[in-house]
């Protein structure tokens, strides 16, 4: 599988998760896995800092990951974690060169 680029977003929770947030948020990344050239999205929660998470997708071309920033399912995401009382950090990494991963 290659992957050219990955953007991750760091989420912090205001106040303390409710029970349902990780099932919530599953839904929403869902969503952001059915985008063109989108090869995984991930969330996954600090195991020292029960308020920290980091969603992180892993893409074919850049083009790819910067045209899902404005989709309807990322800002969907992104309205869920505000409501949520969530402090968000972006982050967008491209390679020079491709990485195969394989599967």
């Amino acid at each position: 599988m290659a992957i050219e680029c990955i953007n991750t977003m760091e989420i912090r929770l205001i106040e303390a998760p409710n029970s349902s947030f990780a099932e919530t948020a599953q839904i929403y990344v869902a969503g952001l896995q059915d985008a063109s050239g989108c090869r995984d999205y991930t969330l996954t929660r600090s195991t020292q800092e029960s308020d920290l998470w980091w969603l992180t997708g892993y893409w074919e071309s850049e083009s790819q990951m910067t045209d899902s920033f404005k989709s309807p399912p990322m800002l969907q995401m992104i309205n869920y974690l505000i409501g949520a009382g969530a402090s968000l950090c972006f982050a967008s990494l491209a390679s020079q060169s491709v990485v195969v991963l394989s599967d």
